[in-house]
């Protein structure tokens, strides 16, 4: 039986559908808050009028940014460890491999986009 945590937090395709354009965000943004308008008011968590910080410390919520990066994260680490199995998905990351010795410690690099199309592609 599913808890109403796991409904909440579930990010069933979030890698997929996780908007990278500003204007999307802030409708999902809004979107979380009118949840939490009404989960504090059906589960009675006494909040101010548009702060819903309460709501979000009660269902152990986070932003919805701060989950995004972190399921980001997660389906990233999950490619390079090889849990997910996608030889086309790993030859997309540049991974950063010196042929000397340097100072730098970046293990990824961002390639030259020309466009903002390409600037904004996931990988």
């Amino acid at each position: 039986m599913t808890t109403m945590k796991q409904l909440l937090v579930g990010k069933y395709g979030a890698v997929i559908w996780n908007p990278h354009d500003n204007n999307d965000s802030v409708r999902l943004e809004r979107v979380q808050r009118k949840f939490m308008k009404y989960a504090g008011f059906r589960l009675n968590i006494p909040c101010e009028p548009h702060n819903y910080e309460p709501v979000a410390t009660q269902l152990e919520l986070g932003s919805l940014a701060e989950r995004k990066w972190l399921a980001d994260i997660k389906f990233l680490k999950n490619v390079l460890d090889g849990i997910i199995d996608s030889p086309e998905l790993l030859s997309l990351i540049c991974l950063s491999v010196p042929q000397r010795p340097s100072r730098s410690v970046a293990p990824f690099y961002v390639t030259f986009a020309s466009t903002n199309y390409l600037k904004n592609e996931q990988i």
